[in-house]
């Protein structure tokens, strides 16, 4: 329900398998200040999902991007 962009990010991520690149732009803002966001209203739940998602096993690389 919660820790949505770490649930589709990391596994993007794991499987490009380093083929990624850091833009120096912002490219997405977050309404963090309306105190209707998940951080405030979900906060704990969304603290046990974040570690449960960092131990889950990693992605393996997507076949064309193996180095």
């Amino acid at each position: 329900m919660v820790s949505g962009d770490e649930a589709f990010l990391f596994p993007i991520l794991e499987m490009a398998c380093g083929n990624i690149e850091y833009i120096d732009e912002v490219t997405y803002l977050y309404n963090a200040g309306t105190g209707s966001n998940v951080k405030t209203l979900f906060h704990d739940e969304q603290e046990r999902n974040a570690i449960y998602i960092r131990l889950l096993p990693k992605y393996a690389c997507l076949p064309r991007y193996q180095q």
